[in-house]
């Protein structure tokens, strides 16, 4: 007589878990960690200070390579610059103007000696959501237009790594819609061409025994630089107060 009941309440437990399967389509919540942490939301969030860190030190490859790929381009048109920089960097040291090829080699972004401030200061983070594949910050961020907005950003988790893709958005859905990503590329393309000519004449002048005060390059080469660091502000911001 006992077996009745314990059958019938069997039938019932998976009759009910069928019915909640069948019904429930929506994904589970992201799964937390000990006090409520997301998986990935660390290193997310690293990834995106690691970025920006990166452009104020003008390490150009480092901070193009946890860019989202389609800025791929630019950074190939950037790397251009690199015969003509080595070469004017040899003549520098060869001339008596060690200080200016040391800021040379630490300046790979822009390859601009003066100073740029293209970061306009560090986000801070407000919220964060994520499906482990793609994340979003939102943060509330310094522009260059002096306002603090709260804006949005999305990475995309590659490896143990996230690359970001900007510019910071507007809305909560994190869709990046800045400038096209070929006219960027064909400011910088012009960049590119200006510098390399002026880092070449430099370097001939140089090269021939000319004398030249450490001033008049370094003004000069950070002119010259000043389009890049603008392409690169509005890359990040979607404006830019550099001319």
């Amino acid at each position: 007589m006992k077996r009745m009941p314990l059958v019938g309440g069997l039938l019932l437990s998976i009759a009910s878990g069928l019915g909640s399967s069948g019904c429930n389509n929506q994904p589970p919540p992201p799964r937390t960690g000990p006090g409520g942490v997301i998986p990935g939301e660390r290193a997310a969030k690293r990834s995106l200070a690691r970025f920006f860190n990166m452009v104020q030190l003008g390490e150009r490859d480092r901070a193009f390579g946890m860019l989202d790929e389609r800025y791929d381009p630019i950074l190939e048109s950037l790397k251009k610059l690199d015969a003509s920089r080595d070469r004017l960097i040899k003549a520098l040291d060869d001339s008596n103007h060690a200080d200016l090829a040391a800021m040379l080699r630490q300046k790979r972004l822009t390859s601009a000696p003066g100073f740029i401030e293209i970061i306009c200061g560090e986000p801070k983070n407000l919220d964060f959501t994520s499906d482990g594949k793609t994340a979003v910050i939102k943060v509330s961020v310094p522009m260059p237009d002096g306002k603090t907005q709260q804006a949005w950003v999305r990475l995309s988790s590659e490896g143990v790594g996230w690359r970001v893709a900007l510019p910071f958005a507007q809305s909560a859905d994190a869709e990046p819609k800045g400038v096209p990503v070929g006219e960027l590329q064909s400011e910088v393309d012009k960049a590119v061409a200006d510098l390399q000519k002026a880092m070449d004449d430099f370097s001939g002048r140089l090269e021939a025994g000319q004398m030249i005060e450490t001033g008049v390059i370094r003004d000069k080469l950070t002119a010259c630089g000043r389009p890049i660091a603008a392409v690169m502000q509005r890359l990040i911001y979607n404006q830019t107060n550099i001319k």
